[in-house]
């Protein structure tokens, strides 16, 4: 097995993506050490107990040099604000720390040849006709600044392309029954399931036909470990393929509860993200395995979340 025994490091391992990384990691068979301080994810619990966890704030170069002296294989970066709900409270604070803490995550892996796998956003091609290529010249003007602080994130990695080999990870919208800790930061599809399953209306901008990309988190989970050993580019869309649209959403959970809830429509916001659908052509080139329909992912929400 390709993690069989090799040491793998999480920043952010209490978080959505994290701590599932972390989960499937050890269940792969690797030592996994995490770096968290618990800022924006879960709770400790929420870790695999089989990980070794070190608190810390990726901002400081204290937290990387704090572990252990081992060969690590691969670092998977995903600590710090994942939401524009986040940037939209404290954009300083949130562009501050996502920046930082990738440039205290690239130097430690050039110091000690790690490969660094990160995140990047399929927000960043709003403004841009659907399906959206790794190609595609993106609208700078029409970003927020969630998705411009992740398109800086890019332009590090190519900065430091002689010293860190790295991976980044346009991903969509990922979503899965695990987002509870999320709070109001949770994706669409699980903030609908839960309010719609509370009886109550869930809130949608404008009139219903945004639409996006959502990619259901094993399924996420799984491209990314997939990519980390067999990619040879450095930035990959990590979608569906697929968009539906909020109202399309909110009729998919009715037939599922078997509810007729009707959304409650109020005023789009500025720089509102209007559609997202990732072109994975260049995904599919490594990653080969039948993804979850939206349908199923939204049954183990309204089942477990």
């Amino acid at each position: 097995m390709q993690y069989s025994g090799k040491h793998c490091i999480v920043t952010g391992g209490s978080g959505f993506i994290g701590q599932n990384l972390v989960r499937t990691l050890i269940r792969e068979g690797a030592i996994v050490h995490v770096i968290d301080n618990f800022s924006y994810g879960a709770s400790r619990s929420a870790i695999h107990a089989d990980a070794y966890i070190y608190p810390g704030d990726v901002i400081y170069e204290e937290s990387f040099t704090q572990l252990p002296d081992r060969e690590y294989t691969y670092l998977f970066h995903f600590a710090g604000p994942s939401s524009v709900i986040f940037f939209n409270k404290n954009p300083h604070t949130c562009m501050y720390e996502t920046i930082v803490g990738l440039v205290r995550a690239m130097d430690y892996c050039s110091k000690h040849s790690i490969k660094l796998i990160f995140p990047s956003s399929g927000s960043v091609y709003a403004g841009i006709k659907p399906p959206h290529t790794e190609q595609s010249v993106l609208n700078i003007k029409a970003i927020n600044t969630y998705a411009e602080t992740k398109y800086y994130l890019e332009h590090l990695q190519y900065l430091y392309r002689f010293h860190c080999d790295s991976l980044a990870l346009r991903i969509f919208a990922g979503y899965g029954e695990s987002e509870g800790h999320k709070h109001d930061a949770a994706s669409v599809v699980y903030s609908f399931c839960k309010t719609m399953r509370a009886g109550e209306r869930p809130v949608i901008f404008g009139d219903g036909t945004q639409s996006r990309d959502f990619i259901y988190i094993t399924d996420l989970v799984d491209t990314i470990l997939n990519l980390s050993h067999t990619c040879q580019e450095r930035l990959v869309n990590i979608g569906s393929g697929t968009s539906i649209s909020f109202k399309n959403l909110v009729d998919t959970i009715n037939a599922h509860m078997g509810t007729s809830i009707q959304p409650l429509y109020v005023r789009k916001p500025r720089m509102y993200l209007e559609t997202t659908k990732a072109d994975t052509s260049l995904l599919h080139h490594y990653f080969h395995k039948s993804l979850t329909p939206i349908e199923h992912g939204i049954e183990q929400i309204l089942s477990h979340g």
